[in-house]
């Protein structure tokens, strides 16, 4: 650790002594302390305000890394790094980054096969910004991999359904479908593709790139003025006293690749795999154009039939989509 990031993460502390703290524990002297200090006021990250006093500036980044190991802890890094300075943070969005810091960065321990994974926190008055990267094999090669998908977009919109783990005995593959639904903002990037979810437009996308990312890379964004709670998004999908994870929300715009509709039993099968794991489904038909009466008969018919204990809805659906779901469903 640099004396610069020494600095950045004491002096929330030691806002009155962080000179003296410093000289102490980095045993350096108090000229190279105030040199630094001048180049974090300078750079707008720290604020002098009476002689020996310093604060953080609402407006700056804390980058770290750590090598990926066993003994590397989730909880631990976030008080390491970040506690102090959450401190001032409303407690709503405190509870929703540490949620997601810490399963994200659990999700990398466990799951990416990479040497060195890459923090970066930044804040200012109107948003707070986490973002992990890792040097592993690539989430959507992972799930690929241990699923035997064909390709991996289909591993990343199975991902984004819930409960797809490729560790079951250790994981419940929970953490990146309540992440992505409690910050404002949640992107994956991995290979060649960019999954993006804004929870405040309600807008989702999965683009393809031509230049391939190395590892994965993980952003989380909320606004400051956010007012969300972590216990009202997990309610959302859960029931009972147990809390149990049984609905689930699916996109179905993300399934399909490229400009193909939704025609065939085939591409109903790829949306409906695994949903028997939930008793409660909701199919979002935004942005879908039209379907083809073999895809809502598997869907509203065959599936049904076959899994009475599931419950299926839909919203979002056009004209045309409609006529096609309510034509098909037994009345």
């Amino acid at each position: 650790m640099s004396l610069k990031e020494f600095i950045l993460k004491n002096l929330q502390k030691h806002q009155n002594d962080i000179v003296k703290f410093t000289i102490q524990e980095c045993n350096v002297s108090r000229q190279a302390v105030y040199k630094q200090l001048r180049s974090l006021i300078r750079d707008g990250r720290v604020l002098k305000k009476n002689r020996g006093q310093y604060e953080l500036c609402r407006g700056f980044t804390i980058t770290s890394s750590a090598a990926i190991t066993t003994d590397l802890q989730e909880d631990r890094v976030w008080h390491e790094l970040f506690n102090e300075i959450f401190k001032k943070i409303p407690k709503n969005i405190y509870s929703i980054c540490y949620y997601g810091f810490t399963e994200m960065l659990n999700n990398v321990i466990d799951h990416s096969g990479g040497q060195i994974v890459s923090i970066s926190l930044g804040i200012n008055n109107e948003s707070i910004k986490i973002v992990l990267h890792d040097d592993g094999i690539g989430i959507f090669n992972k799930i690929k991999n241990a699923f035997h998908h064909d390709d991996v977009r289909e591993s990343l919109f199975q991902l984004t359904k819930g409960k797809l783990t490729t560790d079951p005995e250790n994981h419940t593959g929970e953490g990146i479908f309540f992440t992505s639904r409690a910050f404002d903002k949640f992107s994956i990037v991995s290979g060649e593709l960019f999954y993006y979810k804004n929870v405040v437009e309600d807008d989702w996308y999965i683009e393809t790139r031509k230049n391939k990312e190395l590892g994965t890379s993980i952003l989380m964004e909320i606004s400051m003025d956010s007012k969300r709670n972590l216990p009202d998004v997990f309610s959302k999908f859960t029931s009972g006293e147990d809390f149990k994870f049984n609905k689930t929300h699916i996109v179905v715009d993300l399934a399909k690749n490229e400009d193909e509709e939704y025609i065939s039993r085939s591409q109903a099968k790829r949306v409906l795999a695994n949903l028997d794991k939930f008793e409660h489904v909701v199919l979002d038909f935004k942005k879908v154009l039209i379907v083809g009466q073999g895809f809502v008969d598997e869907v509203f018919r065959v599936y049904k039939n076959r899994n009475p204990h599931v419950t299926i809805e839909y919203k979002n659906a056009n004209a045309d989509v409609e006529f096609m779901i309510k034509r098909s469903v037994p009345q």
